[in-house]
């Protein structure tokens, strides 16, 4: 999940990276980012591997960026991208706004 609104003025976004476990959210791993870019995303995937070892996802729910949907997919292609529904409702209602 990216959160834009709240980050010092050298970065551009709070990435934090959760696990759902027994219908539980955990989150775990907070990152500052400069930028949105597939390297940045790629980087910090594959920082986390680096570091936690072998993981094997089979479902990773995002929000809808497509260059960390393009990274996520290159490091596990297995796995199943799945949009995170808070987020399709955030970019339904601005579209809807933005009709009137």
């Amino acid at each position: 999940m990216a959160t834009f609104s709240v980050v010092p003025g050298l970065y551009r976004q709070l990435y934090t990276i959760s696990y759902f476990r027994e219908h539980h959210v955990f989150p775990c791993i907070f990152g500052l980012l400069k930028n949105k870019s597939f390297e940045t995303y790629n980087f910090i995937f594959k920082t986390i591997m680096c570091l936690v070892g072998v993981l094997n996802p089979t479902v990773i729910k995002t929000d809808y960026e497509i260059s960390a949907i393009t990274a996520l997919t290159s490091i596990w292609p297995n796995a199943r991208i799945n949009g995170c529904l808070f987020h399709l409702g955030q970019a339904i209602d601005r579209k809807i706004k933005g009709l009137n």
